[in-house]
């Protein structure tokens, strides 16, 4: 079974530091889904150059 969390927030820090605190904390399945102001998330294996259009 998919646990499925909505979160009203708007606050980036907020939802990244939800994301890793859930992930850490076992092995179901979770979809999460939030919506913030304007930014832009880069993962650690993601290049700068390949995933945000500069112009």
């Amino acid at each position: 079974m998919i646990r499925c969390i909505y979160s009203p927030f708007s606050d980036i820090y907020f939802h990244l530091a939800a994301e890793e605190y859930l992930l850490k904390q076992g092995n179901e399945d979770i979809f999460m889904l939030w919506q913030d102001t304007p930014s832009v998330v880069i993962g650690k294996h993601q290049r700068l150059r390949l995933e945000v259009d500069q112009e």
